[in-house]
């Protein structure tokens, strides 16, 4: 009895431990397992080499470049979605084997071909400084450059670009603000360019980039004090072209230097063109610009007082005519004669706005008898708080 016994034991034992492993395999299958590895086996890994540059001391103006490397380190295909800058002042360009991408068709790369696996695709990235705005309190540029694929690990992956600015001349003032000016009008500013000594830069003419908005003229030394100066300084005289819209805008002027390093320039100006008008000969208008302002829904009212100083010479203000944006703006007027060829009041009344109405300018046009100024117009203008 005991030696069947002895034999049962190492039976029961060997059945116990399979019924165990048969167990463990029912709760974590083995094909569970496989499918898990082969998962992984198809995951791509990006590494970008490197993933920051440092261009070091760049001229202001300066145009630079660095080209990355993109690798694809994991076992599976790395397919690219999209790459982004942090700023308009950087240009991508995309080498992944036959095939290119740069500017707008970077924004969806998904027709590209995939990057397989221990290939390496190009990134070129060139930092153009002239478009950069100057920070007076940090010589430091800090940019980036976003690549999203369909690495789970690493998307988006970022390039790093860092610079510190050192400009080789100044604009004094640094930018020019013209403010309000007339439409129609000449109006002009005075610009200096000083060549600073770390390099010799001198203003040749205004870049064919520059808007036609704007008519240029550049005061500059001669071609003697150019060759014997260091300290160089032109005067700029820049005057807005009469025929520039109604509107606040904002731009930049390029000028073109001698400076391999710094080719071209950048100064920015701003300003406000208003439609503002100024009565010819002794004949003016309180006030220039009529401003409604914010209206609510009730009827609104507003007037313009029409001088004449010369009472030698009458001006007879006989009628007015009005035009409006959007053209349903209902809008009454009446003209009071206050001193017969010398002072008038001209007063516009609003009617109910449509509900649509946010905003809405318009023409009041003043109809006189004198020859050299049968009509003149006056804007105005108004918005509608609901």
């Amino acid at each position: 009895m005991n030696k069947l016994l002895s034999l049962v034991k190492p039976a029961l034992l060997v059945l116990l431990i399979a019924g165990l492993i048969y167990a463990w395999e029912y709760v974590h299958p083995f094909s569970d397992k496989r499918s898990d590895n082969i998962g992984l086996t198809s995951i791509p890994s990006i590494q970008l080499d490197p993933n920051h540059f440092e261009f070091g001391d760049l001229f202001c103006g300066e145009r630079v470049r660095h080209r990355f490397m993109i690798k694809n380190l994991g076992p599976g295909e790395l397919a690219f979605n999209k790459i982004t800058t942090s700023c308009a002042c950087e240009v991508a360009r995309l080498t992944l084997y036959d095939k290119t991408s740069t500017g707008t068709s970077l924004s969806d790369l998904s027709r590209l071909p995939h990057l397989r696996p221990n290939d390496t695709a190009t990134l070129d990235v060139e930092l153009d400084t002239s478009v950069i705005l100057p920070d007076a309190n940090s010589r430091v540029v800090a940019r980036e450059v976003y690549i999203y694929t369909n690495d789970p690990q690493n998307s988006p992956a970022i390039l790093h670009l860092t610079a510190s600015m050192v400009s080789p001349f100044v604009f004094e003032p640094t930018s020019i603000d013209l403010g309000h000016i007339r439409k129609g009008s000449l109006e002009a500013a005075r610009c200096s360019f000083l060549s600073a000594a770390l390099s010799t830069v001198v203003l040749l003419r205004p870049s064919v980039q520059t808007s036609s908005r704007f008519v240029i003229s550049i005061l500059g030394p001669s071609l003697q004090e150019k060759s014997e100066n260091a300290h160089l300084q032109h005067v700029i005289q820049i005057a807005l072209a009469s025929d520039v819209g109604i509107g606040p805008f904002s731009d930049t002027i390029y000028f073109d230097t001698n400076s391999e390093r710094v080719p071209r320039a950048a100064l920015r100006i701003a300003g406000v063109v208003d439609s503002r008008v100024e009565f010819q000969g002794n004949v003016s208008s309180r006030p220039e610009f009529l401003d409604f302002g914010v209206l609510g829904k009730e009827n609104h009212s507003t007037s313009l007082l029409v001088h004449n100083t010369d009472v030698s010479r009458p001006y007879f203000l006989r009628s007015v005519s009005v035009t409006t944006r959007p053209a349903d703006v209902p809008v009454t007027t009446q003209i009071i004669e206050r001193v017969s060829g010398v002072d008038y009041t001209v007063c516009l009344k609003l009617g109910e706005l449509d509900s649509n109405t946010r905003y809405f300018d318009g023409i009041l046009s003043l109809h006189s008898e004198d020859d050299e100024l049968p009509e003149k117009s006056v804007p105005f203008r108004g918005w509608v708080d609901r």
